[in-house]
């Protein structure tokens, strides 16, 4: 059998629908495609052969219906189809993974970026406010301090990839030259600031510091041969030290025998040196005695003064030492003007009063102790003479204590009786 050749367009196009053939050789549709065929068809179509069934009777022949017959698509192109899809799937797949990479990359690299800006910010902020201060500081010191340029303060301050100003009417290429070139600028700046801090031609300035330094090196270097003086001199007192401590222990050894051989043939030594150490005892008793009495005279004393000493000296400056040294408060030899009595509250009045009385009472009661002890200077009733030369002294240490005590008070009575008299006559206008 012979395959004819397939029709064209053209007479495709002449040919009536039912003509044509369909995709099988002997134009009847496939058992695939009968049921779709058949449930396609137009209820229309279906009435007449039911009629015809029905009826047995001949009738004319109806004009046959055009059918299109539909193939299924092939296994082989739906398998090209999936995978073509699967291809598809699996290139956006990764088209999106790189997306999603280079997004992080770029939002860590402005992360960094923004980072770096702020640490640059930072150091150019504490790198002008060092030359603030080293230039307050050279002009209060009156010495030259090299100075930062400020075109270097402004290269860490600025970030040269920023997209401002002319970088924002460029485009393309030309904004990526242009901020290649301002990065370009701020390498060179700060590379030629560097050499020239370097470079050795260039004056260096001086230091604020450097003049104390070299004195205190030169004080370090005395006082380390001062230090070299007495360690050699520590070393021969150190060998002086040995030799006196061996000549100790052999005089200590020596004195030991000495003291056991005496104490057997003159046991009086032995009684004389107990009463030693008893007589130690006694003078360290009698010391501690003497710190306790003046612990307590002071520590009874000091809250008196803390308490009454500020009123105490304000009435012997108003009633003694102004009357007194009239004219030392005016530095002249016009007098100081006394213009009104002194004033007090009535109980400071009665206190005042109640301490002159009690002043008089205890210098009389005082002045007899005094004779009374006096009369018993001589200690007639210790009858051993030997007692009575060791309590002399401190009969005679208590008698000066006690008629330096009535002075004192007679001197007291006397300045109160003068203070007195010089406000009398004050009063009547005699002193003025």
């Amino acid at each position: 059998m012979k395959r004819s050749a397939p029709p064209t367009d053209d007479e495709k196009a002449s040919r009536p629908p039912s003509d044509i053939p369909g995709p099988h050789s002997d134009g009847e549709v496939p058992s695939t495609a009968k049921p779709l065929l058949t449930t396609q068809s137009s209820p229309a179509a279906q009435e007449p052969q039911i009629n015809r069934e029905v009826s047995p009777q001949p009738r004319a022949a109806a004009p046959r219906l055009a059918r299109h017959r539909t193939s299924l698509p092939s296994t082989s192109q739906f398998f090209v189809k999936q995978a073509e899809q699967r291809r598809q799937e699996a290139d956006e797949e990764r088209e999106r993974h790189d997306y999603d990479r280079k997004l992080q990359m770029l939002e860590d690299t402005m992360a960094q970026n923004h980072a770096t800006r702020q640490v640059l910010q930072r150091v150019s902020h504490h790198m002008k406010e060092y030359d603030n201060v080293q230039n307050t500081l050279s002009h209060l010191m009156g010495v030259t301090q090299l100075q930062i340029p400020q075109d270097v303060l402004e290269a860490f301050n600025h970030d040269p990839s920023a997209v401002i100003g002319n970088t924002k009417r460029y485009q393309g290429w030309r904004a990526a030259d242009d901020i290649h070139n301002r990065i370009y600028r701020q390498r060179q700046i700060i590379h030629s600031f560097v050499a020239s801090m370097s470079d050795d031609a260039s004056p260096r300035p001086t230091g604020v510091f450097e003049d104390p330094i070299c004195s205190l090196i030169e004080s370090l270097d005395e006082l380390e041969l001062q230090r070299q003086a007495m360690t050699r001199e520590a070393e021969i007192v150190a060998e002086a030290l040995h030799r006196v401590k061996e000549v100790h222990t052999s005089v200590k050894r020596e004195y030991h025998e000495t003291l056991n051989h005496t104490s057997l043939i003159y046991p009086e030594l032995s009684q004389v040196i107990t009463l030693e150490e008893n007589y130690r005892n006694h003078y360290q008793q009698l010391w501690n005695i003497g710190l306790d009495a003046l612990t307590l005279l002071l520590d009874t004393a000091t809250p008196f003064w803390r308490n009454y000493g500020k009123v105490i000296g304000e009435d012997m400056q108003d009633f003694l030492i102004v009357p007194w040294y009239r004219n030392e408060f005016t530095g002249e030899t016009n007098w100081y003007p006394i213009k009104s009595f002194p004033k007090r509250s009535f109980r400071h009045w009665v206190g005042l009063t109640f301490f002159s009385v009690g002043c008089v009472a205890v210098l009389m009661l005082q002045l007899r102790a005094a004779m009374s002890s006096s009369c018993l200077f001589s200690l007639p009733w210790v009858v051993e003479s030997g007692f009575r030369w060791f309590f002399f002294p401190f009969v005679l240490v208590a008698l000066v204590l006690q008629w330096s005590a009535v002075l004192f008070e007679f001197l007291l009575l006397l300045a109160q009786a003068g203070i007195l008299v010089w406000w009398l006559g004050w009063s009547i206008r005699i002193f003025v």
